[in-house]
């Protein structure tokens, strides 16, 4: 749907195979600028009643309205002859927000729709996860200063009072815990054992040598119950150790290069488990990270299933953003030296960094002058989609990602703030 500068809503209907269908709306009642609270006309009549942290839409022919709430749940679809299921609607701002569609447990289209900071646009684009395409639904208006950002940009792209270096304030960190993850343990019978992190619909298996020696990481993977093609990396390898009858302890390697210690350790209790992750970068950078498991078998030791119940960051994370002349955005996470340079125009760029999966690719969209999205793209599948969004004083970022790979997608939020030397005066 958009909210148009003519006054009117705007809504495509796209379908794989059909031509899309437009339809107009005219405002009945509501003036709220940047939102679509109220009623309107056109084909039908439909009206959006806001509530407590969602709103309730009605139209003709609907025998009640349909609830939509940001709670993260899953909702009953109610569009009739389409294909999905079942609904989720997750708050990016007030503003914003992102419409997850579902068949079974399969994520369909990810929308995310938005309207712009005069109230006379508003944008749904759709992620379809399966084949990886990202296309603009509709577009009501566009400015000159939209249609520059929407396509190769060429100099000032409205965007780079983002340039500076940027802190994480930990204590606004929000990480989800994904209700399906689980991670467990086997013996087998050759003195090894599997580890398997799983999560919906998803499965991986390792094999785990408790020798302290080094052996070439080995997975095995099930999406959808299909066995997924899982090529062992020959210069990624790990060492795992007793550290005692409660504690274990992982290194792994990317051709010698030391990447992350992972040290995972049974409560007192014998029912929580806490995971403190340390990633290493080349430039002698490191981040932390914990997360807290929950015992669900009744087994001993390591053995069994645990589910993660808490996750946090340690070591905040510091970035820096610079733009070139052309308009071309370099960015750069120091504690992995993560690495990539793109254009606001939809395409692939590659990522770089020493523990950088290399099919990596970031793909960089304009919102506005003071947001940006970008899809990360494993292959030319995504596995995030993540919204960058300035304050009014330019001193902080909030940043809400959207994790794919879990068979829910998951939203983590955080705040960065301007390095104190750069802090602007307005």
């Amino acid at each position: 749907m958009a909210l148009g500068s003519d006054g009117l809503i705007h809504t495509v209907v796209e379908r794989p195979g059909e031509q899309s269908q437009t339809l107009y709306y005219h405002r009945v009642s509501g003036s709220e600028t940047r939102s679509i609270n109220g009623e309107w006309e056109g084909e039908i009549w439909i009206e959006y009643d806001p509530i407590e942290n969602g709103f309730n839409v009605s139209s003709i022919g609907s025998s009640k309205p349909v609830t939509v709430k940001f709670d993260g749940k899953r909702w009953p679809s109610k569009e009739p002859r389409q294909d999905p299921d079942s609904v989720q609607f997750i708050r990016i701002d007030d503003s914003s927000f992102y419409d997850i569609k579902y068949k079974g447990d399969v994520v369909t289209d990810i929308l995310r729709h938005s309207i712009s900071s005069d109230g006379n646009e508003l944008r749904v684009e759709i992620l379809n996860p399966k084949s990886g395409n990202s296309r603009t639904l509709l577009h009501s208006r566009r400015s000159a200063e939209a249609q520059s950002g929407a396509a190769a940009v060429a100099g000032d792209t409205g965007l780079q009072r983002f340039a500076g270096t940027w802190k994480e304030d930990t204590s606004k960190t929000v990480w989800p815990v994904d209700p399906e993850s689980t991670l467990s343990y086997r013996q087998n019978s050759d003195g090894s054992l599997t580890q398997t992190s799983a999560s919906g619909t998803y499965k991986r298996d390792s094999t785990i040598w408790l020798d302290g020696k080094s052996h070439v990481v080995k997975n095995t993977t099930w999406v959808d119950g299909k066995l997924d093609e899982d090529k062992d990396d020959p210069g990624l390898t790990n060492t795992w150790i007793e550290k005692g009858p409660s504690a274990w302890e992982q290194k792994a390697f990317r051709d010698g290069k030391l990447l992350l210690v992972r040290v995972r350790e049974i409560g007192p209790d014998n029912r929580t488990l806490t995971e403190t992750e340390t990633e290493y970068s080349q430039n002698g950078t490191s981040s932390q990270s914990i997360t807290v498991y929950q015992r669900t078998t009744n087994t001993t030791a390591f053995l069994g299933t645990w589910k993660p119940i808490s996750a946090r960051d340690v070591t905040p994370d510091v970035m820096e953003i610079s733009f070139d002349g052309d308009g071309t955005l370099n960015w750069h996470e120091f504690a992995l030296d993560y690495r990539f340079s793109a254009k606001f125009d939809g395409k692939d760029y590659p990522v770089t960094g020493p523990a950088v999966n290399p099919k990596l690719r970031e793909t960089l969209m304009k919102i506005d002058d003071h947001a940006w999205e970008d899809i990360v793209k494993d292959g030319e599948k995504p596995s995030q989609v993540r919204i960058w969004r300035l304050s009014p004083d330019g001193n902080a970022i909030s940043f809400t990602n959207v994790d794919l790979t879990s068979s829910t997608p998951l939203a983590t939020s955080a705040v960065y703030n301007r390095s104190v030397m750069q802090r602007k005066a307005e």
